[in-house]
């Protein structure tokens, strides 16, 4: 509970509107392995669940992440989440606006992309419409960090040609 109010007194000090009426909890598991935390909104009250198991950094990360789903405006992933996100990964130094997968865990991922603009990686194991745009070519795709458009499948996790040749059969 400790890290979950230090956490909303940083963010309230960078001016960031998070919610009053937040509840906290602790869990062990989600039933889907790879979530880390979730928020979810119960008429006026948020409710925000994070993975036990999690490392201090993933955790506070995390905790910021979810806390910024309370702000208006942010309650999925877009401009204003990005904005706040970037504004906390600055001043606090955390990595709670993306999922950045560093070069250690690339080999657990079926699929990694690279923006071409900034070098963040993104890492899949299933395939899903944001890999069939990329490797279709198709525009509308934006980097979560630097918002650049032009990405690259790395280290033989999906040959953009084949991908084009599986997703062309199932049109």
């Amino acid at each position: 509970m400790k890290v979950f109010e230090e956490m909303i007194t940083a963010l309230k000090t960078l001016n960031i509107p998070v919610a009053d009426n937040i509840e906290f909890k602790v869990v062990d598991k989600f039933p889907k392995r790879s979530t880390l935390g979730n928020c979810s909104q119960r008429e006026t009250k948020f409710i925000i669940r994070v993975r036990s198991d999690l490392s201090d950094s993933i955790f506070r990360s995390t905790i910021a992440h979810e806390l910024i789903h309370t702000c208006p405006g942010c309650f999925n992933h877009r401009s204003k989440f990005k904005r706040y996100a970037s504004k906390v990964n600055k001043a606090l130094g955390l990595k709670c606006g993306y999922h950045e997968v560093g070069p250690q865990n690339l080999e657990k991922y079926k699929y990694v992309i690279r923006c071409k603009c900034c070098g963040t990686l993104g890492a899949y194991n299933r395939l899903n419409n944001k890999l069939k745009m990329i490797a279709l070519g198709l525009p509308g795709i934006k980097c979560a960090k630097c918002y650049g458009n032009q990405f690259e499948f790395v280290n033989g996790s999906g040959n953009a040609k084949k991908l084009k040749e599986d997703f062309e059969e199932e049109l």
